[in-house]
């Protein structure tokens, strides 16, 4: 799942960097030229008008890799916010505002992307290849983003924005196939059926404990990549408190999860 989905984030990347390379076009930025020379450049932008900074912290975001994701490469799996599970995202951003501009959006964010120890199958396979998955992956996700904002009035404003970054993959996924015997045990041929009501009513107790295939022992999952490139696609509201104070309502996708977040930052100049 993870190596198509990081296929999917590197589209999304090349795509927005034909964009940003249309934009620097259209401000006559020169990006051939020499490197010093380009970041004076950016230095004189910034000059141009008022700078003002923001640390924002904390950074609390409830998160969802939503079904039908999960469902384009998985007959069964478990869900994120199911069976007691809840997942967050905790982190920071320093930002950097060019007035009547943009921000310019330094982030760090730890994602917990953990399911509940269940069944998985993917797409297209029979029930002799389900597994039992336990799942204790996260995400550590550093980026940097550009926001656009409207002022709506002196004290508030909205924004949306882009951004790019890597994500490190933390935690491991252990996979155990099902006993096959429980599914001939039941009248099924499990090469052939693709029944997964036959493994919840013969390959599990009450309690939900699976039946694994004998003498099998938890394999990692060693497909999954310890790097995968982060897109961000961000869209909030910000409310400005006594020109300090900072609490900002915003809702985007990062990586592979949608996002709700609450966030409270500290103005400086």
């Amino acid at each position: 799942m993870l190596r198509k989905l990081v296929s999917l984030a590197t589209a999304g990347l090349l795509a927005v960097g034909s964009q940003v390379g249309l934009m620097a076009q259209e401000e006559e930025v020169d990006l051939g030229g020499d490197a010093s020379a380009q970041i004076d450049e950016v230095g004189e932008l910034f000059e141009a008008e008022p700078v003002v900074y923001q640390i924002t912290f904390p950074r609390v975001q409830a998160i969802v890799t939503p079904v039908f994701m999960l469902d384009a490469f998985f007959d069964v799996h478990p869900n994120h916010w199911s069976k007691g599970q809840t997942n967050w995202a905790f982190g920071g951003e320093f930002i950097i505002r060019r007035l009547e501009e943009f921000d310019l959006v330094f982030g760090l964010d730890w994602a917990d992307i953990r399911t509940t120890d269940d069944w998985w199958r993917e797409s297209d396979k029979t029930l002799v290849d389900t597994d039992w998955g336990q799942n204790g992956l996260s995400l550590l996700t550093l980026d940097v983003a550009i926001n656009w904002f409207t002022s709506v009035k002196p004290w508030w404003d909205i924004y949306y924005g882009v951004g790019l970054g890597v994500a490190i993959v933390l935690g491991e996924f252990y996979k155990t196939d099902v006993d096959p015997q429980c599914i001939i045990d039941a009248g099924v041929d499990p090469f052939e059926s693709t029944d997964h009501q036959v493994i919840v009513a013969n390959c599990q107790d009450a309690n939900g404990n699976p039946r694994l295939e004998p003498n099998a022992t938890p394999e990692k999952e060693d497909s999954i990549p310890p790097l995968i490139p982060a897109l961000t696609l961000t869209l909030g509201s910000r409310f400005i408190i006594d020109g300090q104070w900072a609490i900002q309502l915003e809702a985007g996708f990062k990586n592979i999860y949608f996002y709700g977040a609450l966030e409270l930052g500290f103005i400086f100049e």
